[in-house]
């Protein structure tokens, strides 16, 4: 998972990860047509890509961590398919 991975440096991480044939969820806040780009460009590439939302500043108690840790372990064991997150 790379966090803003819909622009700027994030998403320059995100595309060379999957470049060296990693598959990677793409985390964004405020750009969900940046992320679907990035998300297409990895696809494109013969990987795998997912998008998330998520807004990491109004976590409180670290509840939503541990959820979001638990979705990107699931989609990584192949438990669930691609999604997109609003």
């Amino acid at each position: 998972m790379v966090t803003g991975a819909s622009h700027r440096v994030g998403r320059e991480i995100a595309l060379a990860l999957a470049r060296a044939g990693a598959n990677v969820v793409v985390h964004h806040f405020n750009y969900s047509a940046e992320a679907a780009q990035t998300a297409a460009e990895i696809r494109a590439m013969g990987r795998e890509a997912w998008v998330v939302v998520a807004r990491f500043a109004d976590l409180r108690g670290g509840v939503f961590g541990v959820e979001l840790q638990l979705l990107v372990v699931m989609i990584a064991a192949g438990k669930i398919g691609p999604i997109g997150c609003a």
